[in-house]
């Protein structure tokens, strides 16, 4: 079975990142668990469109970043678990391409995995076709993925909560071990 796993929010914690540079280089102060394109940009119109791509593209490039990512709770964890239950583990990533750091991010953590880069403009479907189950953390990234992918989760986290997966067939999902046992449960 083929899992897809989005890259950020769901493997990794990039907020942290992106709201420390958002306030070295903007001086926006917007704390870590919110920080996201609709709440800062068109929310509390703290930053541009252009400055928020601005911190997306110092956080996805820059090998310096590669040394200070977090992972997700229980993410590593559960992904080797299932590469060793022989399932199929691909990462289909709204990242650009050009210089991105994940598959080195992957590699330090011993994980050889299938890396596509779909960018920020476009959807996910292509990427996800064969896909059984796909992870997000945006429900935006979820939706299109009807009638592609059986199986779609939303990744729960507090800039998500008002969220209402349901009402677009997605199940939210808390934490990596529900996830797992979610996973295992489309057998």
């Amino acid at each position: 079975m083929i899992i897809g796993l989005d890259f950020d929010g769901v493997i990794v914690k990039s907020n942290k990142l992106k709201s420390g540079i958002a306030e070295n280089k903007y001086g926006v102060i917007v704390r870590a668990t919110y920080f996201g394109r609709d709440y800062v940009v068109n929310q509390l119109g703290d930053l541009s469109h252009e400055q928020y791509d601005a911190i997306l593209d110092e956080i996805y490039t820059n090998p310096e970043h590669i040394k200070r990512v977090e992972f997700i709770d229980g993410a590593l964890e559960n992904i080797r678990k299932l590469l060793r239950e022989g399932e199929e583990i691909r990462i289909v990533t709204s990242r650009r391409a050009e210089n991105d750091i994940t598959r080195k991010i992957l590699e330090q953590q011993g994980l050889d995995l299938d890396v596509r880069n779909v960018g920020p403009e476009s959807t996910k479907v292509e990427a996800c076709k064969g896909c059984v189950v796909f992870v997000d953390d945006d429900l935006k990234k979820l939706i299109p993925l009807q009638g592609v992918v059986p199986y779609r989760f939303l990744l729960t986290h507090e800039y998500n909560l008002t969220e209402k997966p349901r009402d677009v067939g997605v199940e939210r999902i808390i934490g990596w071990p529900a996830l797992y046992r979610e996973i295992k449960e489309t057998k």
